[in-house]
């Protein structure tokens, strides 16, 4: 693949987690690649490599702010359109909104890296008019509308989709009517492990978005009484930490070292939202700790039931408290080096390659090597 022209598209350079980690091993193989982006926080952008070939939207990017980008959504289908992918033999997407739906020339190849059809306007539509009132509901509820058969009619460029668990896969098939291989992301294996010994608390690690759930973990052990420490901030950090009783600690800002401390020592890692297909259950368990988790979403794909951790089946409270008094009966039972052993399959090198290996497939189909 070296004589590979080849470009990376990715959603927005806003903030550092797990799509940018995949996308720094993605632009690992293709170090030579240009990038192109709607929009970049300089920070973000230097800390993957501040000498990457970027090209960005001037439109947004002279509107940028990183309290307001979300808030320019109906300005990203025609920006993303504009990137000219001219004499390109591959473009790489990846995405779980708008960057999938770029226009690439016939001769070029397009691959997408789909962490999941955009929530907002397909699994998450109805929730997301809830949260509003009825005026923003309405208008947002046209603005969808259109972004969705966008969505549809931007899906049907892409050649060949891989994504990052048979749950999403199963999504791309509802709402596109296409099929995707997985290529499942990946942990820091290595950075994450387990420590000499654990402490009396439950531990629970997310952004305070809504769908994140985390109002049912505090609502939960305020029955339980159980100590559970909370690492997180976001728009509901005022209302979970007036929900929270007094044996659960909310921690707004925890560096990697101490996070690591937290995931070795906890007894156990609540995971009560549904995701696509999740990085934290697979962190605390490279450090050898079980993950109580709701049963659906990429968790049913990474946390082996009785054996790296158990499941509930709804998101209620008394499910979630049935759950922890399960957990309790059966704790001592649980190995960590068999816990961590299992995380050992989600392994960075791994991820590079088989997603190697399903581009140099794509290639030799296509006659480009």
């Amino acid at each position: 693949m070296n004589n590979i022209k080849a470009a990376l598209v990715h959603d927005y350079f806003m903030q550092y987690g797990g799509a940018e980690r995949v996308f720094e091993a993605i632009y690992g193989i293709f170090p030579e690649a240009d990038i192109f982006c709607p929009v970049a926080d300089k920070r973000i952008v230097d800390r993957i490599d501040p000498v990457m070939k970027l090209t960005v939207s001037p439109f947004l990017s002279s509107k940028l702010n990183r309290s307001q980008y979300r808030a320019l959504i109906p300005m990203y289908p025609a920006e993303v359109e504009k990137f000219d992918f001219s004499g390109y033999d591959l473009v790489i997407s990846d995405s779980s909104a708008w960057t999938k739906n770029i226009i690439t020339p016939p001769g070029t190849v397009h691959v997408s890296y789909i962490y999941t059809p955009m929530r907002f306007a397909w699994s998450f539509f109805h929730r997301e008019l809830e949260q509003r009132g009825n005026f923003t509901g309405f208008f947002l509820s046209w603005v969808l509308h259109f972004i969705r058969l966008w969505d549809t009619v931007g899906s049907s460029r892409v050649q060949y989709f891989l994504c990052d668990s048979r749950y999403v896969a199963k999504r791309i098939e509802k709402f596109y009517r296409r099929s995707a291989e997985v290529v499942y992301p990946f942990v820091d294996w290595e950075y994450f492990r387990p420590g000499n010994y654990k402490k009396n608390y439950f531990l629970l690690v997310s952004r305070f978005r809504p769908y994140k759930m985390v109002d049912l973990a505090i609502k939960a052990f305020n029955r339980t009484g159980d100590k559970l420490v909370i690492i997180g901030d976001g728009e509901k950090y005022a209302e979970y930490k007036a929900l929270a009783r007094n044996n659960i600690v909310i921690i707004r800002d925890v560096d990697d070292d101490h996070l690591r401390e937290f995931y070795s020592q906890c007894r156990a890692f609540v995971f009560p939202q549904e995701e696509d297909f999740g990085i934290t259950p697979l962190e605390v368990q490279s450090c050898g700790r079980p993950v109580i988790a709701y049963n659906k979403g990429g968790a049913r794909e990474t946390v082996l039931d009785g054996k790296t951790g158990i499941f509930f089946d709804h998101q209620t409270v008394d499910s979630l408290c049935e759950a922890i008094e399960r957990f309790k009966k059966i704790e001592n039972t649980f190995d960590k080096h068999k816990i961590r052993e299992h995380a050992g399959g989600f392994t960075k090198d791994r991820f590079i390659s088989e997603f190697r290996a399903k581009i140099d497939t794509i290639l030799r189909k296509e006659g480009k090597i």
